[in-house]
């Protein structure tokens, strides 16, 4: 029986180096069969061309710069249906800003075969001493929290930073949900759902990533200011925009705590933005006694 194919899906905006750099490695990949999808969101920066100049059997999807990382990988996934792409078919679903060794997805592909009805992420170790960060994610759905499984079985939730499943498995799941969760908590809330329909969902320390976890995102500092709280919670590449959390609560939350889950979120928002008010106060009397010293 042949080998399935494999589809890499890798969304990307803005990031030439960066995308290049990981196209690098997609070029060293010993796995037979692989075709590297990339969504390019609205690049303005030559990222396709320099991508298609590295890797010339890319497969180039273009978006609006209004897709953002779960209406790419919607995307993606529409192209392997419209080009008819088998049920068995792997999906391998990975940023750009990672490292990768060339028999990541071949060591990917081989472990799938062992549980092809499931979910398996990539391991991800740290770029200083190689230690596993991330080897799958406890969500907690009364508390909210998302805390790095201490046992294989409290597995219920996993990123799509290095995520291997087949395109059934992927239909089963069902579709992002692109007009109200469409970036951050995206493939969060989409893989609870899968745990929740019957897929295991699970890691395994032969296939592991560097994730370069400052490139992505905007992180808060220790004190915030106000202006900064609002960047924090309405910016839509902030890990902590305020509309998407709501949506990612609501979707994956206990139905039975729901309503206290969203007042306890809402009610921490207000605290810290009135904190960073206060911040903004202290900053702004600080610089002006600062000026009346002089």
């Amino acid at each position: 029986m042949p080998d399935p194919a494999v589809y890499l899906l890798v969304p990307v905006h803005n990031r030439r180096d960066i995308t290049v750099e990981f196209a690098r490695f997609v070029s060293a990949q010993t796995c037979e069969n692989l075709q590297f999808v990339l969504i390019d969101d609205g690049s303005t920066d030559g990222t396709a061309e320099a991508v298609r100049a590295e890797s010339p059997g890319v497969k180039i999807i273009h978006g609006d710069g209004n897709l953002w990382w779960g209406g790419a990988l919607q995307k993606g996934l529409d192209y392997l249906h419209d080009i008819g792409a088998d049920d068995d078919s792997v999906v391998v679903i990975c940023n750009d800003d990672v490292v990768i060794d060339e028999g990541f997805i071949e060591t990917g592909v081989r472990l799938l075969k062992t549980k092809p009805n499931s979910l398996l992420l990539a391991q991800h170790r740290d770029s200083q001493d190689g230690l596993p960060k991330e080897t799958g994610v406890a969500f907690d759905d009364v508390r909210m929290l998302f805390s790095v499984a201490p046992e294989p079985k409290d597995i219920n939730c996993l990123s799509t930073r290095g995520l291997f499943l087949t395109l059934k498995t992927a239909r089963g799941i069902g579709r992002f949900h692109t007009r109200i969760l469409n970036h951050y908590g995206s493939d969060y809330e989409w893989t609870i759902r899968a745990g929740r329909k019957g897929f295991e969902l699970w890691t395994d320390p032969r296939l592991t990533l560097i994730p370069m976890y400052e490139k992505t995102g905007h992180r808060p500092s220790a004190s915030p200011t106000f202006s900064e709280c609002m960047k924090l919670y309405m910016a839509k590449h902030s890990t902590s925009n305020v509309f998407m959390r709501t949506v990612l609560y609501a979707l994956t939350g206990s139905r039975r705590h729901l309503p206290m889950i969203l007042c306890s979120y809402w009610l921490a928002c207000i605290r810290a933005a009135f904190a960073g008010a206060r911040e903004s106060l202290r900053l702004g009397l600080g610089a002006k006694g600062s000026d009346r010293g002089r």
